[in-house]
């Protein structure tokens, strides 16, 4: 199995489960995006047209890591 991409049955998990997973996700989505500096990130990503592998390559570049 590829250990950077698990591939995961979701028809496999309780519902009860999945709607705690959501709820978990949606509280970790509201409190990212409740922060100023995070919205304008994204607002700025998603004016570039780039890809979110294309824009986090740009970022690392922009602060001189490596390419991997």
């Amino acid at each position: 199995m590829d250990n950077q991409n698990p591939k995961i049955d979701v028809s496999q998990i309780p519902e009860w489960q999945m709607n705690q997973l959501c709820r978990t996700l949606l509280d970790a989505c509201k409190r990212y995006y409740s922060d100023p500096e995070n919205v304008r990130k994204y607002e700025e990503w998603k004016a570039s047209g780039l890809t979110i592998q294309e824009w986090s390559e740009k970022q690392k570049q922009h602060r001189g890591e490596a390419q991997c």
